[in-house]
């Protein structure tokens, strides 16, 4: 794909005094192409409390630009994280026959003055395993995004699983049968990296 996002997740950390979040856009062809941006609540809408700007550019070839993203309203949570989604529409020259694509990233809100550190969130998530179902339930005001996960020598196939939301948020996965084992997973760190694994 021509046209980029050069990251793979966006935290607008009000705790760092931050009063915009910013997102690097880069074409990688030679072409000139429109691309639009938003942010979009988690049902896909488009009435959030952020507005991106500029919201339609062009970009040259081989060139980037950043996105800023503010926030306009004061109506989220203060006592957990809030998530979002920033989507990049492309849109080709006219008569070039090619069809619009899509990029999208998560995008999560932080406010300030949440208990505990961000990036030992993963760690504190429990696990139970009952009727054939491994349950993970995160306690904390942080989102937790899983990267890997398993029991005992089988590895579940999460796919590409939804944010566990913060205090009390759940998520569950069917076990293969009679799986034993301890319960291993990793998680995506604020900077897209995979942390260490945790076990239970």
């Amino acid at each position: 794909m021509a046209v980029v996002l050069l990251t793979s997740r966006l935290i607008f950390d009000v705790s760092r005094d931050a009063r915009t979040a910013t997102v690097a856009v880069r074409n990688k062809g030679e072409r000139p192409l429109l691309v639009q941006v938003s942010v979009l609540d988690q049902q896909g809408g488009t009435k959030t409390a952020f507005v991106a700007t500029p919201a339609l550019m062009r970009l040259e070839g081989d060139t980037e630009q950043k996105v800023t993203v503010r926030r306009v309203k004061d109506d989220l949570p203060a006592d957990r994280e809030s998530a979002f989604q920033f989507k990049a529409k492309v849109i080709p020259p006219k008569g070039s026959g090619e069809a619009e694509t899509t990029l999208a990233i998560p995008f999560f809100y932080r406010p300030a003055n949440l208990a505990g550190d961000p990036a030992a969130t993963p760690g504190r998530l429990s696990t139970n395993q009952e009727d054939g179902k491994l349950t993970l339930a995160n306690p904390t005001p942080f989102f937790v995004t899983l990267a890997s996960l398993s029991v005992g020598e089988d590895v579940l196939d999460i796919g590409d699983s939804a944010p566990i939301a913060p205090l009390g948020g759940t998520v569950s996965y069917a076990l293969p049968s009679d799986t034993t084992g301890d319960v291993v997973w990793t998680a995506i760190g604020d900077s897209g990296d995979i942390t260490p694994s945790y076990r239970q």
